[in-house]
């Protein structure tokens, strides 16, 4: 077996293992979809390569942590609308979040978006507690 291919094994299991349960069982059943004779796009995906596989789970890793880091954000913020509003939409609310930034990217600005939110109406509190 060549060393190579043995790395993207390597690679391809290091990261399937960094998904949560449900991420993964979702991955799963891609992995079957991809792999099904009786799925209409199989020719496209029956001699894919392990360099594919491993792309594609590469994409499925950085949807899923934008995902919950979305959920996490509008999870936050609906926990107290009159506070936030309820516009939970992240190009409305978060500077630089646009269609020219990457998944990557927006899951970044997404998760110090939060950090944020948290800092600031902990010192809201803080500063109403101390008022009254």
């Amino acid at each position: 077996m060549s060393t190579e291919l043995e790395a993207k094994r390597v690679e391809y299991k290091k990261l399937r293992a960094t998904l949560s349960p449900e991420r993964r069982e979702a991955w799963r059943k891609q992995e079957k979809w991809y792999t099904d004779p009786n799925n209409p796009h199989y020719h496209y995906h029956k001699n894919i390569t392990p360099e594919q596989w491993l792309n594609s789970l590469k994409a499925f890793v950085t949807n899923a942590s934008w995902l919950d880091a979305h959920k996490a954000w509008i999870s936050y913020r609906r926990m107290n609308p009159s506070f936030w509003g309820e516009d939970y939409n992240p190009f409305n609310n978060i500077r630089g979040y646009d269609e020219t930034t990457t998944t990557q990217e927006k899951t970044d600005l997404l998760r110090r978006q939060l950090q944020s939110d948290i800092s600031l109406e902990a010192s809201f509190e803080d500063w109403s507690f101390d008022r009254d």
